[in-house]
């Protein structure tokens, strides 16, 4: 009797066991504190995130890029000179750094004398015939504009070149050259120097050799083709440089043109006209080669003043040919 008691006892105890473990087995299993809406939201984040960063660094421009290159590399004695024009998006391209580029730099004084420039630039102007200046000993000035795009005013800058009996150089890049062929034309028809501005405006120094005589050839075959002649004068854009790229233009042919007067005319002038008219009178001295940029409306405007006031302080307009004569 009591084995069959402890038998039944037995039986009961593995029943209740098994049909205790089937319940904790079907039990679910507890979910994560995050719903699968949070998870989802989460995952909607982090590709956002990506994507930000993606396109934030598609959208880091060339302006910027070069603006901090050019912050970093100014020569130790000298100011940068940061009134040269950025590259307008559109004409810009990505590029891999080859060497860091060297910023154009100057320091002005108000006696209406030469800038002063590093001791190494000075050495590398000197070394590859590259120009800054014309003739410091004379009162002569030299007058240059960029076209990195047209902005309706060249017609205008040509027909007060023309009246005034002045000749100037007019740096252009390709897509100027593509879109407006017929100023170009008329440029060269009216005795200027057209000069090489590249096709695209990359920082020269970023570039390989190779890229470097792509750009040049390419306004130069746009050049031949529209209005049959070839560039041999190029400025960098954004006034970039090293040794290399001094040694890569003038080994094809070109001479590098700088500058020794500029501001920042691409953008409408606080003071208008007669901010341009002020700034370059204010820093004229004799050989100066001065930059302007043909899409300024400010530069337009007080572009008649300018020249009559400098012929009226005993100056004379050359132009860069005539820096060449000299073996400068």
């Amino acid at each position: 009797m009591e084995s069959r008691l402890i038998t039944l006892l037995l039986v009961l105890l593995l029943v209740m066991g098994g049909c205790s473990y089937r319940q904790k087995s079907q039990e679910p299993a507890k979910q994560p504190v995050q719903s699968k809406a949070n998870s989802e939201a989460e995952t909607r984040v982090n590709q956002s995130q990506t994507n930000d960063a993606g396109s934030s660094e598609d959208n880091h421009t060339v302006e910027n890029a070069e603006s901090d290159l050019q912050k970093d590399n100014v020569p130790q004695d000298v100011e940068k000179d940061d009134s040269v024009k950025q590259p307008e998006k559109e004409e810009s391209k990505k590029t891999e750094p080859v060497e860091t580029p060297i910023g154009w730099g100057m320091v002005r004084n108000s006696e209406h004398k030469t800038p002063t420039i590093s001791k190494t630039a000075r050495e590398l102007i000197d070394k590859y015939g590259a120009i800054f200046t014309g003739d410091e000993s004379s009162k002569v000035v030299y007058l240059t504009f960029d076209e990195g795009y047209e902005n309706g005013y060249t017609p205008t800058i040509l027909d007060i070149l023309n009246d005034r009996n002045v000749k100037a150089a007019f740096f252009v890049t390709g897509s100027y050259v593509k879109q407006h062929p017929d100023y170009v034309k008329r440029m060269v028809e009216e005795g200027h120097i057209v000069g090489n501005h590249t096709m695209t405006h990359p920082s020269l120094p970023t570039i390989t050799d190779d890229r470097i005589k792509e750009e040049l050839n390419g306004v130069d075959e746009l050049l031949m083709k529209d209005v049959g002649i070839k560039t041999k004068y190029v400025r960098p854009p954004m006034g970039e440089y090293t040794e290399r790229t001094l040694k890569v233009t003038k080994e094809l042919g070109y001479t590098t043109v700088f500058w020794s007067l500029a501001f920042k005319d691409w953008l409408p002038l606080p003071g208008g006209p007669q901010e341009s008219y002020d700034t370059v009178m204010d820093n004229l001295h004799p050989g100066a080669v001065i930059l302007l940029h043909a899409e300024s409306k400010d530069d337009t405007e007080a572009l008649p003043k300018i020249i009559d006031s400098i012929r009226d302080e005993g100056y004379e307009f050359k132009t860069l040919d005539d820096i060449n004569k000299r073996g400068n």
